[in-house]
């Protein structure tokens, strides 16, 4: 079983969410996330889909404790 590339990792660790919500997609990367997503599921890259799942957890739990510290600051 192969790990995560940096690439890959950084690219479901930045943008964990979906932020485009409209038909015109600005930050195609969540459609990119979900495309790398289903294709692990496709060919049974289980490493990879819970690595890319961690990603996405410890991203959020990062943007959040930037929010706390820097509400705190100001």
């Amino acid at each position: 079983m192969t790990s995560l590339t940096t690439e890959e990792w950084l690219g479901f660790f930045f943008v964990p969410i979906n932020i485009s919500r409209g038909e015109i997609s600005i930050f195609p990367t969540n459609d990119f996330n979900n495309t790398e997503e289903d294709r692990f599921k496709k060919f049974n890259f289980d490493k990879k889909l819970k690595q890319s799942y961690t990603a996405r957890v410890l991203d959020i739990i990062f943007y959040t404790i930037i929010f706390i510290v820097l509400r705190s600051l100001f």
